[in-house]
């Protein structure tokens, strides 16, 4: 018996190693994906008291006040940065904790809704290889705390479903209005998804409890309004979420920023997504012989019309990255899992039981161990990604330039997205503005480039001694603008910057 439940043990502990081998080395070396740098700034900004919660600040001149994103989960990131301090650790350990959330969670919400508990390791481990998910758990990006949110309202309906008392029911579904809220004021429209999920548990929910069903859902509906109210009326929300709303939400739905593919791509990105964790499964199929065992049950069709909820929307968009696939992918995973779980239950019963089997799990384990120490030692104070700013600007030391104004030439605005992330990493690391006027002291040159600005007589070179690509110049004998000073600085276009080489910057 002892061996039996350190095998199950094993089971459950592959999504995690998984989770550690793929992005517990990507965390030790340095880059990260531009809109993480961005979100981290912005929080460490706000752990220094340089903005407010309904004024988020990035630089003086991108973002002085940041409306793209509702401020929740920069406030909760920033609170991080005021208890361990400045460091590019925080943001990575913050990374890494939601994406164990993420998994647990999604275990416990199979084991509140499945008959087989001890399969519970199967859809976190479907969720964890799905390629865009092991892609954003690893570059702090907001969607990884929305799901956090939404898993955890998700638990709360479920129990609210199934209450045997009203009271309980109008609680539950009150419990699930906040994390619904608290969603939203991470990310957004991209929470409200939640507010169906009383609708399919009255049809599809195991011991769900019709009545109790229509209390929760009428409950969560209700406090969900109720709970908005105060930011309705509080001045400083209205006029964020006003913003939000006109640049950010509008905008994308009429195609005026960020249009990234055809509205329909976002299925075919979907696809893309789940394929290899299907495969999977579908070769488990093969090794069972048995075409008879597909469980397209009541539960499965719960955990489909909950995914679908969350994607199909995003067809009317025109903002179709396919991170944004992250908030539906929990419940595609626990779909497939459903679907499979005959297959999943044997494959399970043939590693525990047999010899074959339990050599092909110890050796996963095993092999996982070896590749987390092996990429963790070989990625350690490495670069990763954006090594056009780290090769120059953290391999070669810290730059004794801080809080400043330093202009850059527009010429950047290409497609790999340097301007972007050069402003993100300089803005993260040093508190620097990235400024369109070109007479500061201080200036940054793109070098080695026949289409790059030119570098003047009379400036010399700052920082680093050997540049690669980019270095700061000291301008000081030509310059005619004292480089703190920001107060008639012109902003840069932040739809420019924001849309300038992301998809890039993805790949």
């Amino acid at each position: 018996m002892k061996k039996v439940l350190q095998k199950k043990y094993l089971l459950f502990s592959l999504p995690f190693l998984f989770l550690f081998a793929v992005i517990f080395p990507k965390l030790l070396g340095h880059g990260m994906f531009i809109d993480g740098v961005l979100y981290a700034t912005i929080a460490r900004n706000l752990s220094q008291n340089i903005g407010t919660f309904w004024e988020p600040y990035f630089t003086k001149t991108i973002f002085p006040f940041f409306y793209e994103h509702p401020p929740l989960g920069l406030y909760i990131q920033s609170i991080l940065f005021s208890i361990f301090g400045d460091s590019r650790w925080v943001e990575k350990g913050y990374a890494l904790a939601l994406a164990i959330f993420q998994l647990l969670l999604i275990s416990k919400i199979w084991k509140n809704i499945s008959n087989k508990k001890d399969l519970s390791w199967a859809p976190a481990f479907i969720f964890v290889i799905t390629p865009i998910v092991f892609w954003a758990m690893a570059n702090n990006i907001l969607e990884n705390i929305l799901i956090v949110f939404l898993m955890i309202g998700t638990l709360f309906i479920i129990n609210g479903c199934r209450a045997q008392k009203n009271y309980a029911a109008i609680f539950y579904g009150f419990i699930s209005a906040i994390f619904l809220l608290l969603g939203f004021l991470s990310k957004g429209v991209f929470a409200l998804y939640l507010l169906v999920f009383p609708f399919f548990c009255f049809y599809f929910l195991d011991k769900a409890n019709k009545s109790k069903a229509i209390i929760c859902q009428i409950s969560l509906l209700f406090s969900t309004l109720i709970l908005s109210l105060p930011f309705i009326f509080y001045k400083k929300s209205f006029d964020f979420f006003k913003l939000y709303f006109e640049n950010q939400v509008y905008k994308g739905l009429v195609g005026d920023r960020e249009i990234s593919d055809p509205h329909f791509e976002i299925l075919r990105a979907l696809l893309e997504q789940i394929v290899l964790p299907v495969s999977l499964c579908l070769i488990i199929v093969l090794f069972i012989r048995n075409l008879k065992l597909f469980n397209f049950n009541r539960t499965t069709i719960l955990y489909l019309l909950m995914a679908l909820s969350s994607s199909l929307p995003l067809v009317i968009s025109s903002k179709n990255h396919a991170a944004y696939l992250m908030i539906s992918l929990p419940f595609y995973a626990l779909m497939i899992a459903s679907l499979f779980l005959n297959y999943l239950s044997r494959f399970q019963d043939w590693c525990i039981q047999t010899k074959y089997g339990a050599f092909l799990l110890y050796s996963l384990v095993i092999t996982m161990t070896f590749v987390i120490i092996i990429l963790s030692a070989r990625n350690y104070n490495r670069v990763l990604k954006n090594a056009e700013y780290h090769d120059d600007f953290t391999m070669q030391g810290k730059m004794p330039l801080e809080n400043k104004l330093i202009s850059f030439c527009p010429k950047w605005m290409r497609g790999k997205g340097a301007t972007k992330m050069m402003a993100s990493n300089l803005a993260r690391d040093y508190n620097i503005s990235l400024s369109l006027n070109p007479n500061h002291q201080f200036r940054i040159f793109l070098l080695n480039d026949p289409e790059a600005c030119s570098i003047p007589k009379g400036c010399t070179l700052f920082f680093p001694k050997n540049p690669k690509e980019f270095a700061i110049f000291d301008c000081r004998e030509i310059s005619s603008i004292d480089s703190i000073n920001g107060e008639n600085e012109v902003l840069m276009d932040s739809a420019l910057f924001w849309n300038d080489g992301s998809k890039q910057q993805q790949e």
